[in-house]
């Protein structure tokens, strides 16, 4: 998990899209060996894959 959310953590703060005051991880562990990770940010991060999530 270190290098993954260091990564993308990094991409974050490069594209200055991240909310200090809302900082949000979301996982989801799909096996023993692997796991989805979705962090909240306020515009799209230039390198990484994007989804949006909303409440209807």
């Amino acid at each position: 998990m270190g290098r993954v959310f260091a990564r993308v953590h990094k991409h974050i703060g490069d594209a200055s899209t991240s909310d200090a005051d809302q900082f949000l991880v979301l996982r989801q562990n799909i096996s023993s060996w692997s796991c989805e990770r979705r962090f909240s940010v306020l515009k799209p991060v230039p390198g990484e894959e994007m989804t949006r999530l909303s409440i209807s």
